[in-house]
């Protein structure tokens, strides 16, 4: 059976605020040049789930990075997928986390 996995990183990460002045909350690093997004990209990649989408919103550039640097590789070996998805408009945001997966 064939799952994908969406992941919900577009919080604007408000109550550390001064760490998330200059990008998202998942991107953050958090111990040893790990970032927080980290974790859960671990956990998929060991449940052998190979069709990651990560949604982002909230200064996603950093976060795409790391993305593209760090996760990305290791799919392109196999036929697997690791994908970055912001929402259709970069005016308007997802207005909820259902509105962010029905996009």
């Amino acid at each position: 059976m064939k799952s994908v996995a969406l992941v919900l990183a577009g919080g604007e990460g408000t109550r550390l605020y001064p760490l998330t002045a200059e990008q998202a909350k998942p991107a953050l690093p958090f111990a040893n040049g790990y970032r927080i997004v980290d974790f859960v990209m671990s956990n998929l990649v060991n449940s052998r789930i190979s069709t990651i989408y990560v949604l982002a919103q909230y200064k996603p550039e950093s976060l795409m990075r790391h993305i593209d640097k760090v996760w990305a590789p290791r799919f392109g070996e196999s036929d697997g997928v690791v994908k970055v998805l912001l929402p259709r408009s970069n005016r308007q945001l997802f207005r909820g986390t259902a509105d962010a997966v029905h996009q």
